[in-house]
């Protein structure tokens, strides 16, 4: 799915990783991920280095990306992921 603003392009990225429970790495995540890429570049000479940017940085930030470590258990009802007790390799 192909949007045109970098809001929609936002809110259907933010929409798949919360349906794919948080995997970066599904397809549909990423075809998101590049739209959403791809139209922030055409602003890149109004934000050259946004990460470098305090200004449009703030704000409160949570991640909704699942990390890639084993022991990861199914349950998932409430929306958190949880990982069995154990090392994290």
């Amino acid at each position: 799915m192909t949007t045109t603003t970098k809001a929609e392009a936002k809110e259907t990225f933010k929409r798949l990783l919360i349906e794919n429970k948080g995997d970066a790495k599904h397809p549909d995540v990423s075809k998101a991920l590049d739209n959403l890429i791809e139209l922030a570049a055409k602003d890149s000479d109004v934000y050259s280095s946004p990460a470098h940017n305090v200004d449009i940085n703030k704000g409160k930030w949570r991640s909704i990306t699942t990390p890639p470590f084993r022991g990861k258990l199914d349950d998932e009802t409430d929306g958190k992921t949880r990982f069995t007790l154990g090392r994290m390799r």
